[in-house]
């Protein structure tokens, strides 16, 4: 029984494998069948019950008996849940690989193999392998359902986790404030060192650290109150998930795992892997978002209240400058999907390697499954090359932006400052403030 306990894309392999060793040489060969699709070609079909012969013939001829008297048709039919007998071996083999007499090689080459879909439906001529164009009304509803996806999963969050988020968003508003604090601190500390009295500055001196030292054990406290209250939610999130994704693979028809994309590898990465990219949609977005927020609202009240309002409204200004390059930067660094499929395409045929490596080892298939391994990997590092010169571009052009808008403030703060509309002091905190923004 070559094929017993094998997933989907081995099975199929084997089976080509088989049907091109019976057409190319003349040999007799047993086959016990655990899939009637395996032995419909056989020149005589073998029926055991109760350890006994009770029928003999070729497929055809056992059919002709009928569900009364054939133990064969009955088997066919049983299998096929009622359907007629041409449907019941189609419906009995998923994605099983088969050798048609019209598919016979004229000379000493290969077999010619004809898939046949999974799908457990009835095959009606042409229309089984007619493939369905996706239309723009199938496309909307493809993006409605991410979006209804994204609120499940926001819905999965318990009335606990506020709490989490809560004491995640007190954090957030910590760090976010201490930069910009720490730039307006910095520019205290620079003109003090301009003082006359060597008393008031040793004084201030003492002050000001001391307050740094009290933003940087705030920062600590707020990193830990962050990482806590974001984590905490989302690792909950990812065991419910997995949970849920387990219960959901266990529970399905099989069917559906006898699909190519459903394949034992690719199912156990998913559920591995992209279960994880659910906390990165919540808890750590969320978390990311509020500390942006907290930065920047943080940042334009401090730089409005200690400096001049003119140099504040230019630095508004040039906020989309900066903001512009961390965009591009963010958006590529999100778009990874292409290279998650390409890792998973490795992944299932790896997985398949690894749980049916004694089979593949007795019918040499090694190199067949190297080369399939080889050709993901290839696909992938083509695609991760140009997002690579992407990823290269755009975060230097990320980079550049914040130096432009701080030219453009240094210019317009100095035109200020000559033309006596604000003090040292006054320019260099907005600069600072919007420095540690970034």
């Amino acid at each position: 029984e070559a094929t017993s306990a094998l997933d989907t894309e081995s099975e199929r392999i084997v089976q080509a494998a088989l049907d091109s060793l019976l057409s190319t040489h003349a040999r007799t060969t047993i086959v016990i069948a655990h899939r009637l699709s395996t032995i419909r070609n056989a020149d005589k079909i073998c029926v055991v019950d109760k350890g006994e012969i009770v029928e003999q013939g070729t497929h055809d001829e056992l059919m002709a008996k009928g569900d009364e008297t054939g133990f064969y048709a009955k088997l066919v039919n049983v299998t096929a849940g009622g359907q007629p007998s041409n449907q019941a071996i189609e419906m009995s083999a998923p994605k099983q690989a088969v050798l048609t007499g019209n598919d016979m090689p004229q000379s000493g080459g290969g077999a010619v193999v004809e898939r046949v879909p999974s799908a457990p439906k009835i095959i009606q001529g042409e229309q089984a392998d007619a493939p369905k164009a996706e239309t723009d009304l199938e496309k909307k509803e493809k993006e409605k359902l991410g979006k209804q996806n994204v609120k499940r999963i926001w819905k999965m969050h318990t009335a606990a986790d506020n709490v989490y988020f809560f004491a995640g968003t007190i954090g957030a508003l910590i760090v976010g404030g201490a930069n910009p604090g720490m730039g307006v601190i910095f520019v205290k500390c620079m003109f003090n060192f301009y003082g006359q009295d060597p008393d008031e500055i040793k004084t201030d001196s003492y002050f000001w650290s001391g307050l740094m030292m009290a933003i940087a054990v705030l920062q600590v406290i707020g990193d830990t109150f962050r990482g806590w209250g974001f984590g905490v939610p989302g690792e909950r999130l990812t065991v419910e998930l997995r949970r849920v994704y387990y219960n959901a693979l266990v529970r399905q028809e099989i069917g559906w795992h006898d699909l190519p994309e459903n394949s034992s590898g690719t199912l156990c990465a998913s559920l591995a892997t992209e279960i994880n990219l659910m906390q990165a949609l919540s808890g750590e977005t969320m978390g990311r978002n509020i500390l942006s927020l907290c930065t920047v609202v943080v940042a334009f009240v401090l730089a409005f209240v200690f400096g001049d309002w003119a140099v504040c409204l230019m630095a508004v200004a040039c906020i989309p400058i900066m903001i512009s390059g961390m965009a591009i930067e963010m958006m590529l660094m999100s778009g990874g999907s292409s290279a998650v499929k390409m890792g998973e395409e490795a992944g299932r045929i790896m997985g398949e390697v690894v749980m049916s490596i004694r089979t593949i080892a007795s019918f040499t298939l090694e190199m067949p499954f190297y080369q399939s391994f080889c050709t993901s990997l290839d696909a992938f590092v083509a695609k991760a090359k140009i997002k690579c010169i992407y990823m290269g571009v755009f975060p230097g052009y990320s980079q550049s932006s914040l130096f432009y808008a701080f030219a453009l403030l240094y210019w317009f703060g100095g035109k200020r400052l000559s033309e006596g509309h604000a003090d040292f002091e006054s320019m260099f905190i907005p600069i600072f403030c919007m420095f540690m923004l970034g």
